[in-house]
């Protein structure tokens, strides 16, 4: 049943009658999950909880619906309006380098849960649309699947045991659950990743290296930043592991193999500088919730562990079904040459295990700077896909050697019987638990049960079948691994049934509340924390100055606090009360429900749900001109100067650059800032004096100025904002934003693609005059 890859074809992984049965074999998991997920792809019924936004959320209050679970707030405040954005505008043949609805503006290039370059996401940019979100749910899930399978089969599994491996990953139900998080996407392509480094460390030759460093790219493109570090690490591991290890067929020296992860290092990482440079340029031009000194996030290895045993942390649990932690002690089983893989695959899960735990000193190294910004848990579907292999090695051994029979009974009984042993004891789970999100970690009795009852009845089916005559005709290693790998699916799918069940549809339909300020906009504040979630307002095109995002501009969360904001550990803003320092940021409308703002704001409409929408009438407008501005020497008198009782913004504006000060004091003269897309800004001006022009958008760089297409320099104004100079006169103003960091990284990535058309082509090129001289 099971094929060696150093036996077949030679270390050509894909040929002939081989590639024909593997194909076979990922049509049946592509048909596996149609049929899972038939609702969602032939009957447009949404997976996705982002209808979970309309019960917290008073805007969306006449579409609230009963949906199902829970999930991480994150999703529907930090992803999902982020995707559907970045959607809409590729859409209009826009590229989204920056957001102007959040806060007073925000770089998207670089803020990775926007995931602007994601493969994945291309389908949404084209069809931007709730019911495309969901099927790319569905195939993240088929990504899951073949990726996990082609792993195993590429590890010297049989083609049965690969199945069983990739099910038991992709239908875990921490993997479903988890699947619409940033991370989630990362899980998704864990085993394609690994699979192209296995294969370029297995195979000489250009195309696996291609394939390895393209599929690195897309990860790191698709995925969480941390999620990335460590399945970039993995990957690493596996590829110099293989590359010297038994099953290789090329130099085991470790020499040898470092060209060849050159190779795939530079590539993957000049195709993904378009979107790692603005990153990098974000992290060092901003704040985050991340730099601070909380405790990190962590999963208590017990927890762990016993999720492995039974599913005690319900849609969400670590759980690979009820057989594979009864298969998995036969790994140890396989053949000399598996033994180094598996002996591999062992290590590196208890070094995930530590790490996720972060146990003794590693909890002490692991809290230093900057690795203290690095969150364990991330690790957990490496482990659980490491697993899952394993698992499925200890199926070929124990199919293909009739003499570890006996020891399934106790394999088998043995973490079922601790499970109901724990679960009588009435031991308190909650001490393990690893999600705040979630219930509390504990056994059911009825998971017990349902799990004895499948283990009972595929040993006493495995019994019948040895006693059975005509197991000499029936091939008994075939028939032992459906059996297998039917018992464990439905295992997991008894769970997995909750953790991306059917769901409300949803997607950001109309309200009055955003009716009316589409219909007149203007950048709003809402006071009511359950009232326009941050984010949410992108989708629509609203301008709101609340933002929930781990990565913010610099100096934007501590304008927020003089604007009366009182931030929580994830930097959220709440007011109790409003400043008039909301004025400086152009705030048109203050929202609010069930609580009244400062009288000086006037009420201009009312939603039926009781949200009420107040106008500032001393706002500033978005871009005006200004004929006296006050000097600052930096970034804490500038706050000084902003916040004295002398200074007001509409005679005069704070700059930190050394220009002279103009003495002439008078009142501002508003512009009109004509939007034209989300990446520039037109403002026609006529001065009638030398003036500065301040725009209520926040100074980051990568921003670019232009009177009369003439480039001029940028000023950080009032603490926070933009200005430029202006001469006397008529002008042409245009904002422009074209970071470097940008510009560098797509020329590179396009450098680096037509290099590898290059060796592509060249390679089919030598590989044809091959053929024809033979």
């Amino acid at each position: 049943m099971s094929e060696s890859l150093s036996a077949e074809s030679k270390g050509k992984f894909f040929n002939g009658h081989f590639l024909k049965c593997d194909v076979a074999a990922i049509l049946f998991l592509v048909i596996s999950t149609l049929g899972l997920f038939f609702r969602t792809v032939f009957q447009g019924k949404p997976i996705s909880k982002l209808s979970r936004l309309a019960n917290w959320d008073s805007a969306f209050q006449q579409y609230s619906n009963a949906s199902v679970g829970s999930c991480d707030p994150s999703l529907v405040q930090l992803m999902l309006p982020n995707y559907f954005c970045v959607a809409k505008s590729w859409h209009d043949f826009v590229v989204p380098l920056w957001n102007p609805y959040s806060g007073c503006g925000m770089p998207m290039v670089g803020e990775i849960s926007a995931s602007v370059f994601a493969p994945l996401h291309l389908a949404l940019a084209l069809f931007p649309s709730a019911r495309t979100y969901n099927l790319i749910l569905v195939c993240e899930v088929m990504a899951c699947l073949i990726g996990a399978y082609l792993l195993a089969r590429l590890l010297s599994l049989g083609r049965l045991p690969a199945i069983f491996a990739s099910m038991s990953y992709a239908f875990c139900p921490y993997i479903l659950y988890y699947l619409e998080l940033l991370s989630g996407t990362s899980q998704a392509l864990f085993p394609l990743l690994f699979a192209s480094f296995v294969w370029a460390a297995r195979v000489p030759g250009i195309w696996p290296l291609l394939c390895a460093a393209v599929a690195t790219a897309s990860f790191v493109l698709s995925g969480h930043p941390e999620s990335s570090l460590y399945g970039v690490l993995c990957a690493s591991v596996l590829y110099f592991f293989i590359g010297i290890s038994a099953l290789g067929n090329r130099s085991k020296s470790l020499l040898g193999l470092l060209p060849g992860f050159c190779f795939i290092g530079f590539f993957s990482l000049a195709l993904s500088a378009p979107m790692i440079f603005p990153f990098v340029e974000y992290l060092t031009s901003g704040d985050s919730y991340k730099y601070g000194d909380s405790q990190a996030a962590y999963a208590p290895r017990p927890g762990i562990v016993l999720n492995i045993f039974q599913p005690c942390y319900g849609m969400a649990s670590p759980f690979l079904g009820a057989l594979s932690i009864t298969l998995l002690p036969f790994c140890l089983a396989v053949s000399k040459r598996k033994k180094i893989v598996s002996s591999m695959l062992l290590s590196l899960s208890v070094v995930c295990l530590l790490l996720i735990a972060r146990v003794g000193w590693l909890d002490q190294l692991l809290a230093v700077r900057p690795l203290s910004y690095l969150i364990t848990v991330y690790l957990i579907p490496c482990f659980l896909l490491f697993m899952a292999v394993l698992a499925g090695m200890g199926l070929e051994a124990a199919s293909q050697n009739k003499k570890l029979f006996r020891y399934l009974l106790p394999t088998a009984l043995f973490p079922i019987l601790i499970s109901l042993a724990l679960y009588l004891c009435r031991l308190n789970l909650k001490s393990f638990n690893f999600d705040e999100t979630l219930p509390d970690m504990t056994y059911k009795l009825s998971d017990i049960v349902v799990n004895l009852i499948l283990v009972t009845s595929f040993l006493s089916t495995v019994w019948l079948a040895l006693r059975n005559p005509v197991k000499r005709i029936v091939n008994f290693a075939f028939y032992f691994a459906v059996l297998a790998i039917l018992t464990n699916t439905v295992s997991l799918l008894l769970v997995a049934r909750y953790s991306l069940p059917i769901q409300p549809f949803f997607d950001f339909p109309k309200t009055e509340l955003t009716d009316y300020l589409l219909a007149n906009p203007g950048r709003a504040l809402s006071i009511t924390e359950h009232v326009l979630k941050p984010n949410s307002n992108i989708v629509y095109g609203i301008s709101s100055l609340r933002v929930h995002n781990p990565m913010q501009p610099a100096r934007f969360a501590e304008f927020t606090m003089l604007c009366g904001a009182r931030l929580d550990e994830f930097r959220n803003q709440t007011y109790e009360t409003v400043t008039d320092h909301v004025d400086f940021a152009s705030i048109r409308y203050i929202i609010s429900q069930f609580k009244l703002p400062p009288a000086r704001y006037k009420l201009v409409a009312t939603t039926s749900q009781g949200i009420g929408v107040y106008e500032n009438p001393n706002r500033l407008p978005e871009a005006y001109l200004v004929s006296r501005w006050r000097r600052a020497t930096g970034r804490n008198d500038a706050k000084l100067q902003i916040t004295a009782r002398d200074f007001d913004p509409r005679y005069e504006a704070v700059l930190e650059v050394d220009l002279p000060a103009n003495g002439k004091r008078a009142a501002i003269i508003p512009l009109i800032a004509r939007r034209v897309n989300c990446n520039q800004i037109d403002i026609a001006v006529a001065s009638p004096a030398d003036s500065i022009l301040v725009l209520t958008d926040i100074f980051y760089p990568g921003w670019q100025a232009t009177i009369d297409g003439k480039a001029t320099e940028i000023m950080r104004a009032n603490f926070l904002f933009r200005a430029i100079a202006v001469p006397a006169g008529k002008h042409s103003v245009t904002f422009s934003y074209s970071p470097q960091s940008f510009k560098r990284g797509l020329l590179l990535a396009l450098s680096a693609a037509l290099l590898m058309v290059v060796l592509a082509a060249r390679s089919c090129l030598t590989g044809s005059r091959a053929r024809h001289s033979t």
